[in-house]
């Protein structure tokens, strides 16, 4: 197979990360914005070259385009590059709709191309090595698993928080829990916009017993980004705010009965050792990998497609708090 080369369309915050990735990995054709200025410098600091969104689809030495426009316009992109023979990343969501997401899954089988979503999460060497630890069942079996993704920070006009946040607590529940048949509780408030949620609480009860909730708020005093798996055996503490050699705590515990007949546990903590690494660099070279050798992407169309309908369904039965 040729050389991979890959334009990055959307130099927004993001997309200037996955510029930068690509450059890095040696395989960073052009890149595409409306912004011509703009795409211009992060071209001459990569020593590519800028194009237009037809010349990079009619380009046939273009082999995948990374898009990190507007959520808005992702399903239609997305769309047009699949169409034009491209393989494609996109940065979450995916589309819009569990409908858009099912098309554009359908056009990637048609054209047998690469689909891949942009859960960050699921390319983090402390959340790999939680999850390992629950498949190999060092954890026992799971019983509960708890997200919360909390901050002050930007608040978008047209997409609520669970939009925003949530997808990335679901890919990694889901990753864990399954895709079995799933119950779900959706409370939201609205702050700041009466039509947008800014606080919401997911809770989720599958079918095989496992039980989860992930709470995500734009209004918290404090930043927190902590993801919890409670087992039989132990209980393991993702919490990417904190240094690497401290992201991923195991807590050994016992419960037992004291002789008042109150219930009283001990707990030891015991943190992971976790070699640093980029989460987006992984998941650039994760993309490449599944071009050069032919591999369904980890975050492919149909993890999306799931978690999309369990955004439709908590959206549609939406309990104001």
């Amino acid at each position: 197979m040729n050389k991979i080369k890959i334009s990055v369309v959307g130099i927004g915050d993001w997309g200037k990360n996955l510029a930068r990735n690509f450059a890095d990995l040696k395989v960073l054709h052009s890149i595409c914005d409306h912004n011509l200025e703009k795409a211009q410098k992060i071209a001459d600091n990569y020593k590519t070259q800028v194009h237009s969104w037809q010349e990079i689809l009619a380009n046939k030495d273009i082999s995948a385009i990374a898009i990190a426009t507007q959520a808005q316009t992702h399903y239609q992109l997305a769309r047009e590059a699949l169409q034009a023979g491209k393989h494609v990343f996109i940065e979450k969501p995916m589309a819009m709709s569990s409908e858009e997401v099912k098309d554009l899954c359908s056009l990637a089988d048609k054209f047998q191309k690469k689909l891949m979503c942009g859960h960050l999460l699921q390319y983090h060497d402390a959340f790999i090595s939680l999850k390992n630890m629950v498949l190999n069942g060092e954890l026992g079996n799971i019983k509960y698993i708890y997200s919360n993704r909390l901050n002050l920070g930007k608040i978008y006009a047209n997409q609520s928080v669970l939009w925003d946040l949530a997808p990335h607590d679901l890919s990694m529940i889901l990753s864990i829990a399954g895709n079995s048949n799933v119950t779900i509780n959706h409370t939201s408030t609205q702050f700041i916009k009466h039509s947008i949620g800014d606080f919401s609480m997911l809770q989720l009860k599958f079918a095989n017993g496992i039980k989860a909730h992930i709470f995500v708020s734009w209004l918290n005093p404090e930043k927190e980004q902590k993801f919890v798996v409670i087992g039989e055996k132990k209980m393991a503490i993702f919490n990417d705010l904190k240094p690497w050699e401290n992201k991923i705590a195991i807590c050994h515990y016992d419960i037992s009965e004291s002789p008042n007949k109150t219930l009283t546990s001990n707990k030891n903590l015991e943190y992971l050792p976790i070699t640093p690494s980029e989460p987006l660099k992984n998941e650039c070279q994760h993309f490449i990998d599944c071009i050069i050798n032919n591999k369904k992407p980890l975050t492919d169309g149909m993890e999306s497609l799931n978690i999309m309908r369990i955004l439709e369904k908590a959206s549609a039965t939406n309990c104001p708090a």
